[in-house]
């Protein structure tokens, strides 16, 4: 009989006012082991239905963050303006400095080589805000290139070109503290084709910067790309571990609590 009526109560369908109620109890910071929350029945049974009653509750998602962050506009608008401040700090930093050669032969001569001398500096990166899941932002590049000699000497070019990036949350848990990071996960950089001179022309390409040289003496002499910008690796260098926030712990565990008895499917599964 024991066993019999073990059976009907795992499986007796739950009503809608039993997870009102806990739900009631749940946003007060009630667990299924303080409170009045233990009151509504077998620890199993509240635990199947809210596992966040547990004060150990560990399953947070990323959309926990974004969600805890849209319902604390306050929170979201200080760790915006202070990642921001940071990376300001962070910013300009050169990314590379250097000279490409090309070997050149017309008609059969060696035309020696075409130079060019590029630079591409992070100028500027910032949030602009947040989802559920993930942050926006946008991020500043300069680039210029030069023909240092040849029969293109003097020719040189500077532009701006910019581009929005996509950061996610990782949740780390200390104590008593939710520590979150952000971190930027794609970044890819386009722009138009720019002219240098009579002949050259610049763009960038999917992150890699290419050259058009024109031609001479009736020779195309193609195109070659010059350098390959990581604008991921360079805004993670520029994050580093220092762009993240805290949430209490518990404060994250209650904003996880179905707002109604309709969401709980949606929150729980």
């Amino acid at each position: 009989m024991k066993y019999i009526r073990k059976i009907f109560e795992d499986t007796k369908p739950i009503s809608d006012s039993w997870k009102a109620n806990c739900i009631k109890f749940l946003k007060k910071g009630d667990t299924v082991d303080s409170g009045s929350l233990p009151k509504m029945g077998k620890r199993e049974v509240i635990l199947k239905h809210f596992p966040m009653a547990d004060s150990n509750f560990k399953n947070f998602k990323v959309s926990d963050v974004g969600k805890y962050l849209q319902n604390n506009p306050k929170l979201m608008g200080s760790v915006k303006e202070k990642t921001n401040q940071l990376l300001s700090k962070k910013t300009p930093k050169t990314l590379v400095s250097n000279r490409y050669s090309k070997k050149v032969e017309v008609a059969g001569f060696d035309a020696g080589y075409l130079n060019a001398d590029y630079k591409a500096i992070l100028t500027k990166a910032d949030l602009i805000s947040f989802g559920k899941t993930d942050v926006q932002g946008k991020a500043n590049f300069k680039l210029s290139c030069s023909i240092p000699d040849g029969v293109l000497d003097g020719a040189s070019l500077s532009v701006n070109v910019s581009a929005k990036f996509v950061a996610g949350y990782t949740i780390t848990l200390e104590g008593e503290d939710a520590k979150i990071n952000i971190i930027p996960k794609s970044i890819i950089l386009n722009s138009p084709s720019y002219k240098i001179g009579a002949r050259v022309r610049v763009q960038v390409v999917n992150n890699k910067v290419m050259i058009k040289w024109g031609t001479y003496m009736n020779k195309n002499l193609g195109s070659s790309i010059i350098y390959t910008i990581k604008p991921l690796a360079e805004l993670k260098k520029a994050a580093g571990s220092d762009i993240s926030f805290v949430i209490p712990r518990e404060s994250l565990r209650i904003s996880t609590v179905p707002l109604s008895v309709d969401q709980i499917k949606k929150v729980i599964g």
